[in-house]
């Protein structure tokens, strides 16, 4: 088993590439590891057409579940869902923020590729 520490590692390791490939696409990173009332958030950003999104980061070895959210638990989804309200109000939007997920790959320590799910379905 991986220790926490290395998994951790890799964690920033995928929340950084996530941020790269963010910023190439046109994507202002305005935040990270943002601590909101509700939840930590991974990256907090505007999208090239200015919406504003939470990022939530998830670095896996495999991916059995890609294409779907499983890996956010019920309890953090709301909790992320109540972000996107905050964030929403805080940044004077007419809606919450939206939510979207990166699906990092990684093996051996290196980061592989990542897949980004947009527009999470959220109940409030």
């Amino acid at each position: 088993t991986m220790s926490s520490n290395t998994q951790q590692t890799i964690g920033r390791l995928g929340e950084d590439y996530v941020c790269q490939q963010l910023t190439l696409q046109g994507w202002k990173v305005l935040q990270r590891n943002y601590r909101s009332p509700f939840a930590e958030l991974d990256i907090v950003a505007k999208d090239p057409h200015g919406n504003l999104a939470i990022v939530e980061v998830k670095t896996r070895t495999s991916f059995s579940w890609l294409g779907s959210y499983d890996c956010i638990g019920r309890k953090q989804l709301r909790r992320l869902a109540q972000a996107c309200l905050f964030l929403g109000e805080r940044n004077f939007c007419s809606h919450p923020a939206r939510l979207d997920l990166a699906l990092v790959k990684s093996s051996c320590g290196q980061i592989d590729s990542m897949e980004l799910l947009q527009d999470l379905e959220l109940s409030y």
